[in-house]
């Protein structure tokens, strides 16, 4: 089903030159000193892999009816292949689906603009402490507040909020933590906003993520990206998409390791002979 047409090959092959320069084993140890290499981020942007999940009219690559999964799954191979830790799955797949599903506006416009471009990446706040793995167990609570909304809570586990300007946060507007996906909507949060403080780490695979407090941080009305609803619909299609590419991701990452047994065995030898004899 994902064997790579003509230009999906093309789009490997120059993946991977860009990772075999930059990622290379020599470099690795170099890779995720900080949460966002902005000049590879920017290389990214001009070679369009930030593109690649959005459709022409909102500045990407995919043409009407044109879902783009099987040139994400060629990219993402790769980038598992060259363990690239740049947030491009929490940018563009994550924080970039939701957008794209949110009501067309001029706000819209400039977030998916700013993805393409290579701007700051946006993060995405879904998970909490006492979750457990439920993506719908949410105490992050949202309340109006005039012509506008106050969130508190907290969140954990953030995917590319370390290195974000904003971050997309789940919280809840209606009904109590435990009652599934029901009265869930999803917010534009900026990081540096007042109520709100990120802390960022590195986790084990050199990939960064943050904590994102809510301390009654207040927000304009646009601030609400999906409501009760259309959030969990969002959700659901973005999430399943984010799996199937970290799929994708991981047999890269295996690729590699193939690969790297394999120049092991060639290259080692006991009582003389190589290990592959």
């Amino acid at each position: 089903m994902f064997a790579p047409n003509d230009d999906q090959q093309l789009l490997t092959d120059s993946a991977r030159r860009f990772t075999q320069k930059h990622y290379a084993d020599d470099k690795l140890g170099q890779m995720g000193e900080a949460p966002l290499n902005t000049a590879l981020w920017s290389e990214m942007a001009e070679a369009g892999w930030l593109m690649l999940p959005f459709a022409e009219a909102d500045g990407g690559l995919q043409g009407e009816g044109q879902s783009g999964l099987g040139d994400c799954v060629s990219l993402f191979e790769v980038l598992g292949e060259g363990l690239v830790v740049e947030p491009v799955l929490a940018s563009t797949i994550l924080a970039g689906g939701l957008i794209a599903a949110s009501a067309e506006s001029q706000q819209r416009s400039d977030l998916i603009e700013g993805i393409v471009s290579g701007g700051a990446p946006i993060g995405v706040a879904l998970h909490e402490p006492r979750a457990r793995h439920d993506i719908w167990y949410c105490e992050a609570r949202a309340t109006r507040s005039g012509d506008g909304w106050t969130l508190s809570g907290h969140k954990s586990l953030a995917h590319g909020a370390a290195a974000a300007e904003q971050v997309i946060v789940l919280a809840r507007i209606d009904g109590e933590p435990g009652s599934g996906g029901a009265g869930l909507g999803l917010f534009l949060v900026p990081a540096d906003g007042s109520g709100v403080t990120v802390t960022p780490y590195r986790l084990r695979d050199d990939h960064w993520a943050a904590d994102v407090a809510l301390d009654n941080a207040a927000l304009g009305a646009d601030a609400l990206l999906l409501g009760p609803g259309a959030a969990v619909d969002a959700l659901q299609k973005v999430i399943d998409k984010a799996r199937l590419l970290l799929a994708a991701e991981g047999t890269g990452i295996m690729r590699r390791v193939c690969l790297a047994t394999q120049a092991y065995t060639m290259d080692r030898k006991q009582f003389g002979v190589p290990l592959a004899s």
